[in-house]
């Protein structure tokens, strides 16, 4: 009986043995899961750090390019006014020029018709040049409104995309640090 005894407790004595080792590595192993993760919140960290930089750059890049759009479309519709303004000089030139030709055939007596006639005649070159403004500047400003909407349009399309492609960029990113993890 002694000797089964001593039998016994010296199975108890390993297995006990084993038990210990088997917890020590299991703390081993605590413990580089812990190191471990300590490391991943510091990644996480970095990342977390480094998708702020990147969203305010490119808030910063996309403010720029807002103001620079600005200051395009502002030079574009002062382009367009001096060129409206060019063409309405232009029409008005060249009524003068028909009013001063009409004049000295009054005037040099080579005119064929009565005075009233010549007046008639001035009103008439007047009138047609004032319709062909409105009609001009009325054709300009349909222009301008048509390629206004199509740029609108075309920028609407640019920003969704924008839109969808970084919010594609954020999930990405989102899904590769809930992976680390």
């Amino acid at each position: 009986k002694v000797r089964l005894l001593r039998e016994q407790l010296a199975g108890r004595r390993e297995a006990l043995a084993r038990s210990q080792a088997d917890g020590h590595d299991l703390e081993m192993q605590k413990q580089d899961m812990n190191l471990e993760m300590t490391q991943l919140h510091k990644t996480s960290g970095n990342f977390t750090d480094k998708l702020k930089h990147s969203a305010e750059t490119d808030n910063l890049q996309y403010s720029t390019i807002e103001s620079l759009g600005g200051a395009i479309r502002k030079l574009e519709h002062e382009t367009e006014v001096l060129t409206v303004g060019l063409h309405e000089a232009e029409r008005i030139g060249e009524f003068l020029n028909k009013e001063h030709s009409l004049m000295r055939q009054q005037v040099e007596g080579v005119y064929q018709g009565s005075l009233r006639d010549w007046a008639a005649e001035v009103l008439r070159l007047k009138t047609a040049v004032e319709i062909q403004r409105y009609n001009d500047e009325s054709s300009h400003w349909r222009t301008v409104a048509q390629d206004a909407e199509r740029d609108l349009r075309s920028e609407v399309v640019q920003v969704q995309r924008r839109c969808e492609e970084a919010e594609r960029s954020l999930k990405q990113k989102l899904a590769k640090l809930e992976a680390e993890l």
